[in-house]
């Protein structure tokens, strides 16, 4: 687990992972997403839209990249311009892959001045 500070002017936020095997490296060819939760009412990010809800979601999960070279490295950018993430906003960015490296992780997002 990663804790992800940025100040509230941040206009993009990172989100990246690195999938790797002891003794083997990079795990390449996954398809991981990920999803923004909301710590204060536990509401998902429908990215759709950029409003957080607890249901009807069009988009709650979006897929990451793989980096062509790095093995084993997702990532993609958030834009933060566009989603309500005030000063004090801490989230959870939930990780997920049901490919043959099944998974399930998660980050803290904080956004403070």
């Amino acid at each position: 687990m990663t804790t992800l500070i940025l100040r509230s002017t941040a206009t993009s936020i990172p989100i990246e992972i690195s999938l790797s095997e002891r003794g083997t490296g990079g795990i390449a060819g996954e398809s991981p997403v990920y999803r923004l939760r909301r710590v204060s009412d536990g509401y998902y990010l429908d990215f759709d839209d950029s409003t957080f809800k607890n249901s009807a979601w069009t988009t709650k999960e979006k897929s990451l990249t793989e980096n062509g070279t790095h093995s084993g490295f997702y990532s993609d950018t958030l834009d933060a311009t566009s989603i309500p993430l005030p000063n004090g906003f801490k989230g959870i960015i939930e990780y997920a892959n049901a490919g043959a490296e099944a998974f399930i992780a998660e980050d803290v997002l904080i956004i403070r001045n």
